[in-house]
Formats: C-alpha cells, sequence, structure tokens
C-alpha cells in the first residue's frame, strides 16, 4: 500500500481550555528530488502580544494514513486576543482562501459573535 502524503484534516479550535468548534482543511503534500512527503503542517497557538496570554489553540487531526512528522509541533500566531482586540480565529490575511463551508456551525457563531461584541 503507497503512503498517501495529503488529504484532509479537522482542525480543532480551542479558546483558552473549551472546544469552539473545527473546520476542514486540506493538507497537501509536496516534493523534493523527485520524492514525495507531507507539508508540515504544526499546531496553532494564539499569543496575544498584548497581554502576554495564550488564548487560544488549533490542533489537526489528521484523516489521511498518517500524521506528518513536523520538526515544530506548535507554531506561534501573534493575534489580539478578544480583551485586547478582536480574538478572532479567522486568518484574514488569506480570508479569499477561507472556505465557510468547511467551518462547523459552532465556529462560525463563535466568530460571529466577536465580531459582534466588538462593535
Amino acid at each position: 500500500m503507497a503512503i498517501i502524503h495529503s488529504g484532509n484534516a479537522i482542525l480543532q479550535f480551542f479558546e483558552r481550555e473549551q472546544y469552539v468548534g473545527e473546520k476542514l482543511v486540506y493538507c497537501h503534500g509536496a516534493t523534493l528530488a523527485g520524492e514525495p512527503f507531507s507539508a508540515a503542517f504544526p499546531n496553532l497557538a494564539f499569543f496575544c502580544p498584548e497581554c502576554g496570554s495564550l488564548w487560544g489553540r488549533a490542533i489537526y487531526q489528521f484523516q489521511f494514513h498518517y500524521s506528518p512528522r513536523v520538526r515544530l509541533l506548535w507554531a506561534v500566531v501573534q493575534r489580539l486576543c478578544t480583551e485586547c482586540g478582536d480574538g478572532s480565529f479567522s486568518f484574514k490575511d488569506s480570508i479569499a482562501d477561507e472556505r465557510l463551508e468547511h467551518w462547523s456551525p459552532e465556529l462560525l457563531r463563535r466568530e460571529l459573535l466577536v465580531l459582534i461584541e466588538r462593535k
């Protein structure tokens, strides 16, 4: 059986310790010197540069044949928390790439409430 180096994953989001929703993401593979491998997809830790809190996490649950080995298990995303700023999990700089139909209703609801409360 061939190893599949790409596929879907569920990205589960947590605010502090509470689960707030998930979205389906595609994890693409790559090729180096003609050999396929899985691209690195580390879990994400959301850090607020204003107050210093580690306020959110996004954890990959891979749905293909194996979990890719990554050098860094966690990558830090600097994003203001809800107390200091918008506290959004959306990747605003790539909003055109965001497919909202792949977001769970819970995550969409959470993001909407964050937007409403910010106004």
